[in-house]
């Protein structure tokens, strides 16, 4: 990466045929894509991360409908003798 991650942020774009790459817009053009972190999809981000007793994880809530947030199901919880 050498220099930084800011030849990243470049747009390509084609230059009397030929490729060049010129800086990318400051705004998105398509806040249904990509939005600024001041405008976020939801307040709580897209990220979380789940604990319980078979592990950890990290889900994209994002991609998440919103009756899909809570998940209410029954359980079978047993007793475990100890010896």
């Amino acid at each position: 990466m050498g220099a930084g991650l800011r030849a990243y942020s470049a747009e390509p774009w084609l230059d009397e045929g030929r490729l060049s790459w010129r800086p990318a817009p400051a705004a998105s053009g398509d806040l249904d894509v990509l939005r600024p972190a001041d405008n976020p999809f939801s307040a709580h981000g897209g990220l979380k991360l789940l604990t319980g007793n078979l592990g950890r994880s990290v889900i994209k809530t994002s991609a998440m409908k919103a009756e899909h947030h809570v998940v209410e199901a029954p359980a079978v919880c047993s007793r475990i003798k100890a010896r």
